[in-house]
């Protein structure tokens, strides 16, 4: 892939080693501009520069905004080696001289000669492959969907699971002992039922754009262990390769399948991760948003980092956050938001048979249950496009960053001055001074300026 056609749609900083020794790179995953092409990309040893005050302009002592780079003097250095290589230049200018003692990278950062310091090695790169394509993203992404459900009556497995692609490939990865003596012909069967009947609930606009996508082709598969179940769906999605895979909260699917992964005795990087990527690399990071007491249940933004082409994501955080400026959802529960979005909802069961009940007399229905389930998000994903507006919205960040908009806005503006031969102030410790209590209504949203008017 030629650089000036490549977007850089996300990635992972990895470290490998023991400490002292470790090893890095970076592992980004590249998207055409002009096709659908996709292409991994590996930085090993990955290096930034950052910028220092010249003894001469260090005049002020309260860092700056921003400066010109003509003030400052450059240093190129690993990136992580970035604290030692800041220690030495505000310790001894022009010269270096190794310190082995601890570095607090915070002190580094808030030191008011310190400019260029805290953007992250993906900004960088993704900033760089920006600028050499000429601010072009790809035209569209392959967005798949995922979901699981569990054993209700005492083993906890996960006996489904469920993985739709963006062009409507479905695979069903079902337990043999919760299958029983079903097949999988009457799970078909069953499901070409259910599909007809989903699709005559659609509101007719959605029915119009559902009936021009390439059809649902499902394709079941009976396995012996809970193991191969997840390893068969995983092999699939790696086999597909979408962009982004969502999951109607992220926060509760991913810590499981982590969890039954370990419990069986399994390892998620060589399981999640895509086999292109070298074993040295794989990395599989779970990182849960606890938010703040009072904090909405979508303004979470939980984040499997990853190394693989596909970007798990969290749909229903997505969907809440892209429209927050309208108000809140009196729920958000998946039944509700796809019956008010495209106007079909999840599949229902009979009179007081609850999930206990399906999953021991009714093992075909609660098969597709849960392929609706992802089907429900295959259609509003159709409808709504809330993976691509994500991705515009994002400008130069990475993904894992969406929710935090003082961050991109951070990122943006390292951008828009280094447009114009000028660089950013780095953040360590809170910016705060005594004057602060003055400023009446601190806190809510943070705007782009250009925006904001």
């Amino acid at each position: 892939m030629k650089a000036s056609d490549a977007y850089l749609l996300h990635g992972e900083y990895c470290k490998v080693g023991e400490k002292g020794r470790e090893q890095d790179a970076y592992v980004g995953f590249l998207h055409s501009t002009v096709d659908d092409t996709k292409e991994m990309v590996i930085i090993e040893n990955p290096e930034v520069t950052v910028y220092v005050t010249k003894p001469q302009f260090r005049t002020n002592t309260i860092k700056k905004e921003c400066i010109t780079k003509n003030e400052c003097d450059a240093y190129r250095t690993r990136y992580r080696d970035i604290p030692k290589t800041l220690w030495n230049a505000i310790n001894n200018p022009g010269r270096y001289r190794p310190y082995y003692g601890f570095i607090r990278p915070k002190d580094m950062l808030s030191n008011p000669y310190v400019y260029g310091a805290d953007i992250d090695y993906g900004v960088h790169l993704k900033y760089a492959y920006n600028k050499v394509n000429g601010g072009n993203r790809p035209k569209s992404y392959n967005v798949g969907h995922l979901d699981i459900e569990t054993d209700v009556n005492g083993t906890k497995q996960i006996i489904l699971i469920t993985y739709m692609n963006g062009d409507g490939k479905t695979y069903v990865g079902v337990l043999k002992e919760f299958y029983k003596n079903h097949t999988v012909e009457e799970a078909q069967k069953f499901w070409v039922k259910t599909e007809r009947e989903f699709r005559e609930k659609l509101t007719k606009k959605v029915q119009d754009k559902y009936d021009k996508c390439n059809p649902i082709e499902v394709n079941i598969k009976i396995l012996d262990t809970e193991l191969e179940v997840i390893k068969w769906i995983f092999d699939r999605i790696h086999e597909c390769k979408p962009d982004f895979c969502g999951i109607w909260n992220l926060a509760y699917d991913i810590p499981y399948i982590l969890d039954r992964i370990a419990f069986r005795g399994g390892d998620p990087t060589e399981i999640m991760c895509h086999p292109d990527v070298p074993k040295k690399w794989r990395t599989c990071r779970w990182k849960l948003d606890k938010g703040k007491r009072g904090d909405h249940i979508t303004d979470r933004w939980s984040w499997l980092h990853l190394t693989d082409y596909t970007q798990y994501f969290d749909s229903m955080a997505l969907y809440g956050r892209l429209r927050k400026a309208k108000g809140r959802d009196s729920s958000y529960q998946l039944n509700d938001i796809g019956a008010k979005e495209i106007g079909a909802g999840k599949l229902e069961f009979g009179a007081g048979e609850g999930h206990s009940v399906m999953q021991t007399e009714h093992q075909v229905e609660y098969t597709v249950y849960n392929i609706v389930d992802v089907l429900i998000l295959h259609v509003m994903e159709m409808k709504n496009n809330d993976v691509f507006n994500m991705v515009m919205l994002s400008d130069v960040s990475m993904l894992d960053e969406f929710h935090h908009q003082s961050v991109q806005l951070k990122n943006s503006f390292y951008a828009y001055l280094d447009a114009i031969n000028m660089i950013p102030a780095s953040v360590g410790d809170p910016l705060r001074q005594p004057w602060d209590k003055c400023i009446r209504n601190k806190g809510g949203a943070v705007l782009d300026p250009d925006r904001s008017l």
